[in-house]
């Protein structure tokens, strides 16, 4: 981890420690301070999944984000010079940001961060993704992680202006495809596997989870 990612890593815990609990667990197959590139790809429950995501980790991925904030002057400087982000125009694949997401992994070394669903969930539950995801992960050609998180709306649904105080996020990573199993898995195959994986639904999960998101004036 570099000095200005641990800064990062100690701001970001500070303020979603103070807020939430978190609970990360690990397949077997996955160790959070492995240094070589891979592909991380979450299901996108809340606007702070960029946060959280990468706190567990060594070395912090690289974000591929929508173009929409990159149009205030403040947040592109932060997301472009600070995080090193990747810009992306939402729903649509262009070949200047592919040719950053192979360049960044087989060039810098570096693993990518990306949320296929692009919106954060407004209801608490996943959202297509589109089949272009398939096609990217195919041509890349490295590991593919999957970081499923269960909670995160109801912790902060995409309407709330406040979080719910001590909600729990409870993130689970696993590898779901290796980069040599990629080499013989169809796009079709590849594209319901990670569908399958992201898939959420909050209010499901919570009726065995039986955790309390308590706030006031939950309807406003």
């Amino acid at each position: 981890m570099t000095f200005k990612e641990g800064i990062l890593n100690f701001l970001f815990r500070t303020y979603l420690f103070f807020h939430f609990k978190f609970r990360f667990t690990y397949d077997d197959n996955f160790d959070p301070k492995r240094t070589d590139p891979y592909l991380l790809l979450g299901n996108h429950v809340s606007l702070l999944d960029g946060m959280y995501t990468t706190l567990p980790f060594k070395h912090s991925p690289v974000p591929v984000i929508n173009m929409m904030p990159y149009q205030k002057p403040f947040r592109r400087f932060f997301l472009m010079k600070v995080l090193g982000a990747i810009a992306k125009k939402k729903g649509q694949s262009d070949v200047t940001t592919v040719r950053q997401i192979i360049d960044a992994i087989e060039k810098d070394h570096r693993s990518i961060m990306l949320f296929p669903e692009e919106d954060a969930s407004f209801f608490g539950e996943g959202s297509a993704i589109p089949f272009s995801t398939a096609k990217l992960l195919k041509k890349i050609q490295s590991d593919i992680v999957i970081c499923k998180t269960n909670g995160g709306y109801l912790s902060f649904p995409r309407w709330a202006d406040k979080p719910v105080t001590g909600g729990l996020f409870d993130v689970h990573y696993e590898t779901l495809v290796t980069a040599k199993e990629l080499e013989t898995i169809g796009v079709d195959e590849l594209y319901q596997k990670i569908s399958k994986a992201l898939a959420f639904n909050d209010f499901n999960w919570n009726r065995s989870a039986k955790q309390k998101y308590s706030r006031r004036h939950r309807a406003e």
